[in-house]
């Protein structure tokens, strides 16, 4: 082929190249972190309410384990400290097995599966809160790092309370149950 037939070729082929590549993108690609294991420490205090109410804890953490890709992960722990039950009773917050699946690009943290116990005196209310949630990712937290924001988070549900009378009827299986915190994310 002539030289001068080549570069117009060339030229006709990048051109529609161009019009044609807003039309192919795809979404934006979000990439949580580009470690293989990250820790998101919360901002502040996190709520844990079931019918209302409220264990609240002075801080907490997840350990998430990425995905090739970026986008997703398996938060495989979490640790919540400074736990109280309306200010006045301690209470003790763990995360229970399998691990929760957190999914950016779609806004969902699937298999969320939390158990409080709460000390009340001599007696103890214990159940656990599970479920989907949706969230919120924020790519720019003011700080140049990344959050996940589970602020309101609703879709989860009270279960395994520990026996009818433990929790004096404040919280029952079946209630609705919120999660209200947000994570700072390293990049």
């Amino acid at each position: 082929m002539p030289p001068t037939r080549l570069i117009a070729s060339l030229t006709a082929a990048s051109a529609l190249a161009l019009i044609a590549a807003p039309a192919l993108a795809s979404a934006p690609h979000v990439v949580l972190s580009t470690q293989t294991v990250v820790t998101a420490t919360a901002k502040g205090s996190t709520a844990l309410t079931a019918n209302g109410n409220a264990v609240t804890c002075s801080s907490s953490s997840l350990v998430l384990d990425m995905n090739a890709t970026g986008d997703a992960a398996d938060i495989t722990a979490g640790t919540w400290t400074g736990c109280s039950f309306s200010g006045s009773f301690p209470a003790t917050v763990t995360t229970t097995a399998p691990a929760w699946q957190l999914d950016i690009t779609n806004g969902t943290l699937s298999d969320v599966d939390i158990h409080i116990d709460i000390a009340l005196g001599t007696a103890h209310c214990a159940y656990d809160i599970g479920g989907d949630v949706p969230i919120t990712f924020l790519t720019n937290n003011g700080k140049g790092g990344q959050e996940l924001d589970l602020t309101g988070a609703a879709g989860l549900t009270v279960s395994n309370i520990s026996s009818p009378n433990a929790c004096f009827g404040l919280i029952d299986n079946g209630d609705a149950a919120t999660v209200n915190g947000q994570y700072n994310l390293p990049v």
